[in-house]
């Protein structure tokens, strides 16, 4: 670098007259020429002054010192001096390798092959140093966009002072003159254009799905980076900084790796990635919506109520975090691949549910009220099978527990007389019948070794005197015929003695209300996972009996 600008350049402290790393030649001090003391803070805000935003940092190291010189011709600045229009953009950078050389090289290739509409059209240029700016002192004023050479990089009136051994803070000058007249940005082709200006991170503009796919794809209003032009990258490195009434909120960076294909398709073939893009937005949305509308059974009162809609953001801010990689990954995948409608629709649509679920089971996994979970998730699949087709709505769980229970209680059913079944109907739990101690000598000793478990049989087998144990779901039948809410949520809830006592309650009211096919291997399984302390198989069934109950005692209605 010494040879194309000069090793002046590259000192990191010089006199304020001459020219040092990114900080051009002052003037000398006088009574008209002012130079104000900086911290190290101040050099990046540059005279801004809002130290309400950012605590001050006196000064710092050499490498502290040349961040903040960079970093601080990216800030919005009260002076006249811009420093170039570099104001916190988002920016895309491809590279073949992702690594930081493979964006260094496609970026210069870029601007290669760029020409720009706005800068450089009466420039000529000879020489490297012809495109830093911050080379010529600060007095040289009102240069035109048309006399700048493209591309061209700038600084802020600042020079570096050493307040002690390896410690540096600044000194800079105020009132210098514009360096650039009129108004026009850098046209740097790793940044994305709105209006024809930078694609800024500013206001209610976010870091987030919709902006990484302005970036990478473009939009009816946003046209991507010409970085993405050019072919050569297997990978897109996409950077953001967020910034607001002068402050920076923060930096998030994303990476996406690309196949042949798909990188291809991409450069050659934008619209393609486009409308792609824009199906993967609304399909973000609706399963947005359909978020909205579960999470709001998990609280009570009214739907537009400020808790339940501070909760809906909540969870929408979320769901949209979970969604940008996997939908976004999506689309480039789809990019690969020979295009068709149904089956891109069916990629993006399998890939949002899946999110979907998952955000879901997090959220409502602190709520302690199953039947509030299981009409939220009742409302999320009746959405899903809406959006998809998909017909979930019958599932159930498949787990070890309730396929044994299942096949114990069908062959005791099977092997009973009309006797047997008289005998179970009226045995009293305090004095069973021997063909009670037949029944449970055919259960094996892991499900009835211990009173706890024993327990669950002696209250459960004389259900097989009336009852078939196969048929109708059990928690839609308490449902239809109108088991009480409050005695249904003290099952869910009960737990040990008080679970057994709830669970006989409920074989009594179901032969009273004559119900004969009923599949009781799901009441069974649920208590005997309590007594063996089983918690995940008891809280997959618990789930399911409250989506029952829920499904056939309330038919879902779209809230108005």
């Amino acid at each position: 670098m010494a040879g194309p600008i000069g090793a002046d350049a590259l000192r990191l402290l010089a006199p304020v007259t001459e020219v040092a790393f990114f900080q051009p030649p002052l003037e000398p001090r006088s009574r008209q020429v002012h130079h104000s003391d900086l911290l190290l803070s101040d050099i990046d805000l540059t005279f801004t002054r809002a130290l309400h935003a950012a605590k001050p940092v006196d000064d710092g190291t050499a490498e502290e010192a040349v961040f903040a010189l960079l970093a601080g011709t990216w800030k919005i600045s009260v002076v006249k001096w811009t420093a170039g229009t570099r104001q916190c953009p988002v920016a895309a950078l491809p590279s073949a390798d992702a690594t930081l050389g493979g964006e260094v090289r496609h970026l210069a290739m870029a601007y290669d092959q760029h020409t720009s509409t706005l800068i450089g059209s009466q420039a000529m240029p000879s020489r490297a140093a012809d495109h830093c700016l911050w080379l010529r002192p600060v007095m040289e004023a009102s240069l035109t966009l048309d006399a700048l050479p493209y591309p061209y990089l700038e600084a802020r009136p600042i020079h570096l002072v050493e307040t002690r051994p390896g410690r540096y803070a600044g000194i800079g000058q105020q009132l210098t003159p514009r360096r650039i007249a009129g108004k026009g940005h850098a046209e740097d082709p790793q940044v994305p254009l709105i209006g024809g200006a930078p694609y800024v991170l500013w206001g209610a503009r976010v870091w987030g799905m919709a902006t990484q796919h302005e970036a990478l794809f473009g939009s009816s209003r946003t046209q991507r980076p010409t970085t993405l032009d050019l072919p050569g990258y297997r990978a897109v490195r996409l950077c953001g900084v967020g910034t607001d009434q002068g402050k920076t909120l923060g930096f998030w960076e994303e990476l996406y790796s690309l196949t042949p294909q798909a990188a291809f398709t991409l450069a050659a073939s934008p619209q393609r990635g486009a409308d792609l893009s824009q199906r993967a937005l609304e399909i973000a949305d609706q399963a947005d919506r359909a978020l909205r509308w579960a999470i709001a059974a998990l609280l009570p009162g009214s739907a537009e109520s400020a808790a339940i809609k501070a909760a809906k953001g909540r969870a929408s801010l979320f769901l949209k975090e979970a969604l940008t990689a996997p939908l976004t990954a999506t689309v480039l995948a789809l990019l690969a691949a020979p295009a068709g409608l149904v089956a891109e629709q069916v990629a993006l649509q399998t890939s949002m549910v899946k999110v979907l679920r998952t955000v879901w089971r997090k959220l409502s996994s602190g709520c302690p009220d199953p039947l509030a979970v299981a009409l939220g998730t009742d409302r999320l699949e009746f959405r899903i099978r809406d959006m998809t087709g998909e017909d979930s709505m019958t599932s159930h769980p498949d787990l070890p527990l309730s396929r044994q229970v299942f096949a114990i209680l069908q062959d005791l059913s099977a092997h009973q007389t009309p006797d047997d079944r008289a005998q179970l109907r009226t045995m009293l739990p305090s004095a069973p019948p021997l063909i009670y101690w037949v029944a449970l000598s055919q259960v094996p000793d892991r499900l009835s070794d211990s009173p706890a478990l024993e327990a669950v049989w002696r209250a459960l087998l004389p259900a097989l005197g009336t009852l078939r144990p196969a048929g109708a779901p059990l928690g839609q039948v308490l449902a239809r015929t109108d088991y009480p809410e409050l005695r249904f949520r003290q099952l869910l809830a009960a737990t040990g003695e008080t679970l057994v006592a709830q669970s006989a309650e409920v074989v009594r009211w179901l032969i009273a209300h004559e119900q004969n096919a009923v599949d009781l291997a799901a009441l069974t399984a649920y208590a005997l996972a309590d007594a063996l302390g089983d918690d995940d198989t008891r809280a997959v069934l618990q789930r399911q009996l409250a989506l029952d109950y829920v499904r056939a005692n309330r038919p879902l209605k779209e809230a108005a």
